[in-house]
């Protein structure tokens, strides 16, 4: 946890969230599968906006949890 925490802090410094700018080589200084998770940060940080509003538009708390799960919002979405 303390890695973690070491590289959330490290990418806030530089600015992740606004910038484009590669995790890995903070990822690769505390973090094992630094390749996976970095893909997994970019991945997220160009969907979120779209993660969000999906997650938003769904009322039952139990198929939230079954859409992040699966990670097809839009199959759950259909049936809400």
């Amino acid at each position: 946890a303390k890695g973690a925490d070491y590289c959330i802090q490290k990418l806030k410094k530089i600015n992740f969230q606004n910038k484009n700018i590669d995790p890995v080589p903070i990822l690769i200084q505390k973090i094992r599968f630094h390749n996976n998770k970095g893909s997994y940060l970019l991945e997220f940080k160009k969907n979120h906006k779209n993660i969000f509003s999906d997650l938003n538009k769904i009322k039952d708390n139990k198929t939230i949890q079954c859409a992040i799960l699966s990670k097809d919002l839009s199959k759950m979405l259909e049936v809400s």
